[in-house]
């Protein structure tokens, strides 16, 4: 299999979107009447930063008392959401989509159907995602491009303290980002389908507390072990010394940096923080092991 199966399984369900050919999709899929537009959310928190800026300069007027708070809060909820959404809904929907099949008792005439089990289960997961494909899929390219500037941002700091070789090897690793944003989007499916056959009354709201665990244990870990992140208040410095393009206030876009980078770099985020041979190893453990239960997962569902 030349294709690595995190990839295989994305753009699997991806080709069942887009092309409606398979007939266990088109038995699967049931329209929603309510779409939430997350992507018009995702937008308007990315811009709400930027126009509120704007809009102040050319008033003179500032619009509140605490608008560096405010700021930085609408730039940290902009990523918490292309940070957790994307991956909480795979594993919610596929999780409660296949878990709708099984307790309608469809799931086991899908089974008995001459397809594969692995096109039965991602069919049946692309149904289930369809309402929310476009979110979720710009979620998850907005997280690929701000975790690529974020591993930049990283090293740009870790060269401003001094840290050249480790800022090289974050800077080399960004290349990682798009990989690992796979590798989480396609171990989300898997856990979703296999919460579906363990909790399939309650697979939606597990699916979702999953998902988002998924990318937080590696953030919440990366600051646990961040110490004093020097690299990152060089970098902090820095940025407060802008013509005000930016808030004014240093401690807050230092403590603003760390849990952003944290959130959208993952595992390298050990390297922005703390960089020695143990993060290194740890960072690249952690990518290994979810590379292993991805196929394990994988492995075990095409078994069937």
């Amino acid at each position: 299999m030349r294709d690595s199966i995190a990839l295989r399984l994305m753009r699997t369900i991806l080709w069942h979107i887009q092309s409606e050919r398979s007939p266990i999709y088109r038995a699967a899929w049931r329209p929603s009447r309510f779409q939430l537009p997350i992507s018009w959310i995702y937008l308007l928190l990315l811009l709400s930063v930027p126009l509120l800026r704007l809009l102040e300069v050319s008033s003179g007027v500032p619009f509140f008392i605490y608008r560096d708070q405010a700021l930085v809060a609408a730039a940290l909820l902009g990523i918490a959401l292309i940070s957790f959404v994307p991956y909480g809904m795979l594993a919610a929907l596929t999780a409660e989509g296949i878990a709708q099949q099984r307790l309608a008792q469809t799931w086991d005439m899908f089974l008995l159907t001459p397809a594969e089990p692995y096109e039965v289960i991602t069919a049946t997961a692309a149904a289930a995602l369809r309402p929310r494909w476009r979110a979720v899929l710009s979620g998850l390219l907005l997280g690929a491009l701000f975790g690529a500037g974020a591993a930049a941002a990283g090293a740009l700091g870790l060269a401003a303290g001094g840290a050249w070789p480790w800022a090289i090897l974050l800077l080399g690793g960004s290349a990682l980002v798009p990989y690992i944003r796979l590798q989480e989007a396609a171990l989300s499916v898997l856990l979703g389908v296999r919460l579906s056959a363990v909790a399939p009354r309650s697979a939606f709201v597990l699916g979702m507390m999953l998902g988002i665990a998924l990318r937080l244990a590696a953030s919440v870990l990366a600051i646990l072990l961040s110490g004093q992140a020097e690299g990152l208040a060089a970098l902090s410095a820095e940025l407060a010394r802008l013509s005000g393009a930016l808030p004014s206030n240093a401690p807050l876009i230092a403590a603003a940096l760390v849990a952003g980078m944290a959130l959208l770099l993952g595992e390298l985020a050990l390297i922005a923080f703390a960089p020695s041979p143990f993060s290194v190893l740890l960072a690249l453990l952690l990518i290994g092991a979810r590379t292993w239960l991805v196929r394990q997962l994988a492995l075990r569902e095409e078994a069937r």
